[in-house]
């Protein structure tokens, strides 16, 4: 929007921004399997996790009791406490898994 009134803003300052929201919690960043940072409007406030598309990027939100369940036993059962975690989960969407299976 900003190019599109002729503003010219730096990609510094775009990535910036993004690691503001994100620290504000208006944004969440997901990683790529190559580590790059993917930054997400959620609709979902409360705590949540991501499926990734590895082709195309697109993304899910999920919601998981089995894996808040573990985190908060794993976290006991080694003596931990006030754990916090991250859940990436990465596979092909519907769309991209067609493409691949005809070869595009």
């Amino acid at each position: 929007m900003l190019k599109e009134r002729g503003v010219s803003v730096g990609l510094t300052t775009v990535y910036r921004s993004l690691q503001i929201l994100e620290a504000a919690g208006e944004v969440d960043v997901v990683r790529n399997d190559e580590g790059e940072a993917l930054y997400r409007l959620c609709a979902i406030d409360e705590h949540h996790h991501h499926i990734v598309c590895r082709s195309c990027g697109k993304t899910a939100e999920i919601r998981s009791r089995a894996i808040e369940t573990w985190v908060r036993e794993a976290g006991r059962r080694h003596g931990f406490s006030s754990v916090t975690h991250s859940v990436e989960v990465f596979g092909l969407c519907s769309a991209c898994d067609q493409n691949e299976g005809r070869g595009v």
